[in-house]
């Protein structure tokens, strides 16, 4: 309040005290010759600061800042068929939880059958890309106005709101495991024992499945050749990140060739091939290494932020020699990504060969399944010349 130009200013206790209020005296009997006339009321400061309501909303303020750092620090939790699970890695993806959990919920083991979504602080948000991170879709809701108003009409008594990661099947292949009432699968020998059927099927450690056959004369288990009631599975790989561009893999054969021919055609050399989750787009890195004719031994202490770069592919060369994985490479290549050698590269056009490890088996893929092919464009006219033709048999 400007009180230079005020005779008599007002303070605080001024300001917010209540004006007194005068009680009038009874009147006598006699009536009045006129009727009352109100004073007008006392115009109010419009230059009142609500103090108390300032202080309630900074307070309101302080409270949400508060939970919203409790809720950041807590974890998700999967929550399917009365299975409620902490989620504690925070790189694990939508993807990465359904194949853990397909173990123990087998519905879950169609991935296009599976959706995603997030229910939290009394809200649901549908997860459209499986293979983002929990907890980076956990945050992003948190993120959210539509959060932080649902956090504000909270009680002081109510718990604190999980975050509940929910996978929905939204479409199930019928007759799964349709197996007769004389059938049965069981987790050990002891339960099969205890079950009342004379077929049981047993998974053992060895990954082999053995069949129990019971009748008068005894107990018979063996491997089992074929379930017929089971899909047949066939090992393969299926490609989520696009296929290596043919520029990449040229410019790694240039790499490994010039390597090769310097040191006398009996040099190896390694490269590997990672995902750049921010760009969308492929990085070759050469990591420091110690390199021999038969062997490559690498310092990967240099590695791309794991955080942002994925490593896809291992790539390393066999100068002359064919492109045959070597026992050294199988003991060495366990983790679950891909992995190419390249060898001949004295010739023209050099040998490739590529493959997956899954729980420590290697799979041979073909290596045109996860990197483009060298075609360029051609004149169709060309095609007009070429004639089919089919020898009549003798």
């Amino acid at each position: 309040m400007n009180t230079e130009n005020n005779p008599n200013p007002m303070n605080l206790d001024e300001l917010f005290a209540s004006p007194a209020t005068t009680v009038p005296e009874p009147s006598p009997a006699v009536e009045p010759q006129f009727s009352p006339v109100s004073e007008p009321a006392a115009p109010k400061p419009d230059n009142i600061v609500d103090l108390f309501g300032a202080v309630v909303e900074q307070s309101e303020e302080d409270s949400l800042t508060e939970l919203m750092a409790k809720i950041a620090q807590s974890r998700p939790v999967f929550d399917y068929a009365s299975i409620q699970d902490e989620i504690k890695d925070a790189d694990m993806t939508f993807e990465q939880l359904r194949v853990k959990m397909s173990a123990d919920c087998p519905e879950l083991e169609a991935r296009a059958h599976v959706s995603w979504s997030l229910s939290y602080a009394g809200f649901s948000e549908r997860i459209t890309d499986v293979n983002s991170t929990i907890y980076d879709a956990k945050s992003k809701m948190e993120q959210s106005k539509k959060f932080k108003d649902a956090l504000k009409k909270r009680k002081p008594a109510d718990k604190l709101p999980v975050c509940s990661v929910k996978p929905t099947v939204t479409a199930q292949k019928k007759g799964i495991l349709p197996f007769p009432a004389y059938k049965a699968v069981c987790e050990s020998v002891e339960a099969a024992e205890k079950a009342n059927v004379p077929i049981c099927y047993i998974p053992s450690q060895n990954g082999q499945i053995y069949e129990m056959r019971r009748n008068e004369i005894g107990t018979f288990i063996a491997p089992s050749s074929k379930i017929v009631e089971l899909d047949m599975i066939r090992a393969g790989f299926q490609m989520n990140l696009p296929r290596l561009p043919a520029a990449k893999l040229a410019e790694i054969i240039s790499f490994f060739r010039h390597v090769c021919v310097t040191h006398d055609h009996c040099m190896e050399a390694l490269i590997n091939v990672y995902w750049d989750r921010v760009e969308q787009e492929y990085i070759l890195h050469v990591p420091a290494q110690q390199a021999t004719a038969v062997s490559v031994e690498t310092d990967l202490s240099d590695r791309p932020d794991e955080n942002r770069y994925l490593l896809v592919m291992e790539v390393h060369s066999h100068n002359m020699m064919a492109a045959r994985f070597s026992k050294t490479d199988d003991a060495d290549e366990q983790a679950t990504h891909l992995y190419m050698v390249i060898g001949r590269l004295d010739r023209f056009y050099p040998e490739i060969r590529c493959r997956f490890a899954c729980g420590g088996r290697h799979i041979e893929i073909p290596a045109e399944q996860v990197c483009e092919r060298t075609d360029v464009p051609f004149s169709t006219a060309w095609l007009t010349a070429v004639h089919a033709h089919r020898r009549e048999a003798a």
